[in-house]
């Protein structure tokens, strides 16, 4: 197994080979599925997650590299909370990624487009702060590339606010400028409570 995946469930053998097309580049992927129901759905992720034009999916079978191992960890959730998933494979200024289609693609956005979690200008960033760790558990989700905050920092923002806690307090419980806190706060509505700062 080329991921370092901490107490990995046993791995079926591939069962499928996904070809996905975009334009006249194509790309082959080993499919570890549980069955073809599991499959179909494995390439339509795989797909959308990959901005793919075309699926054809056989019965063949193909070797497993590290990005259809990384894809079957995430179909079936074969994560553990406590331990990272480092990424032996390439890497952009230490930032996980691979190549297919034609294109490079950031591991951790590709797990974003995977799961489905919406959002044009949210960038994933992990919390273990381990450069190479693709675990989706230790993923946050920020809104803006450069935000300081996570989404839950800022939702976290807007309780502390309804509940008078001040806005120097806030700061420091988050490890951020009192700036950074106005700044997120500006277009908020804000609930009833004390405006002390």
């Amino acid at each position: 197994m080329s991921l370092d995946i901490v107490d990995p469930s046993p791995s079926p053998p591939p069962s499928h080979t996904l070809c996905l097309e975009q334009g006249t580049r194509r790309f082959f992927l080993a499919l570890h599925a549980l069955d073809t129901g599991h499959a179909q759905a494995q390439a339509k992720d795989i797909a959308r997650a990959l901005g793919a034009t075309g699926i054809h999916l056989s019965y063949e079978t193909r070797e497993t590299n590290r990005i259809s191992e990384f894809f079957r960890a995430l179909s079936v959730s074969d994560f553990t909370q406590s331990e990272c998933c480092v990424w032996d494979g390439s890497t952009t200024n230490n930032t996980p990624c691979f190549y297919a289609l034609g294109k490079r693609h950031y591991v951790r956005d590709i797990t974003m487009k995977y799961l489905d979690i919406p959002g044009t200008r949210t960038t994933v960033k992990t919390r273990c702060n381990h450069k190479l760790c693709v675990n989706p558990y230790h993923f946050e989700y920020v809104s803006e590339p450069n935000s300081r905050l996570s989404c839950s920092d800022k939702s976290m923002l807007l309780v502390w606010r309804s509940q008078g806690v001040p806005v120097y307090q806030m700061a420091q419980a988050l490890n951020v400028s009192r700036s950074t806190i106005y700044r997120n706060l500006n277009h908020e509505r804000v609930p009833l409570g004390t405006t002390s700062h």
